[in-house]
């Protein structure tokens, strides 16, 4: 029989063997003893849960009052409508990673959604713009935005756990 043959046969015998020695059973195990005679013992462990994250914070937690100056920082969980100076803004929904927004002023309105890393949206009554960076980790906040009067800017600087932290700036 040559070489060839040989691995042929000798490969599914090899897995009928170490299949039967795995039982899929959890517990201790005593391989045969050693040369010294002594039995060595295995406790089988589940693995650790990994963690779960802690939502994040926000400088003025959930007081959505703070932002009637024209400038907060928020964490967000559910829908909430938050009066500025000049616009109300409504979190629409809190999505699996970001919130959906709409500004209301001067009669018109906007709508935008923000999700993912860290993303910015700069709101008129006749438009919107945003944009997703990255780069910010953890609690590190990005520069404060320009505000220009007429333009509310809500940032979404973390999400975590089905928060979300917005920074809102509006002159």
């Amino acid at each position: 029989m040559d070489a060839s043959t040989a691995s042929r046969l000798l490969a599914p015998a090899l897995l009928l063997l170490l299949a039967a020695g795995c039982t899929g059973e959890t517990g201790t195990v005593d391989p045969a003893p050693e040369s010294s005679g002594a039995a060595a013992t295995v406790e089988a462990t589940e693995p650790e849960p990994s963690p779960t994250p802690e939502p994040p914070t926000a400088a003025d937690g959930t007081d959505y009052a703070a932002c009637g100056d024209g400038s907060c920082e928020v964490a967000v969980s559910e829908p909430v409508d938050i009066g500025l100076d000049g616009f109300t803004l409504q979190i629409t929904a809190v999505t699996q990673d970001g919130v959906d927004i709409t500004a209301e002023r001067g009669g018109g309105s906007t709508s935008a959604g923000i999700s993912g890393g860290y993303c910015v949206a700069f709101l008129t009554e006749n438009g919107v713009q945003t944009g997703c960076y990255g780069g910010f980790v953890g609690d590190e906040r990005p520069p404060l935005p320009e505000a220009e009067a007429g333009v509310l800017i809500v940032e979404l600087l973390a999400f975590t756990a089905g928060t979300a932290i917005v920074r809102i700036t509006s002159l």
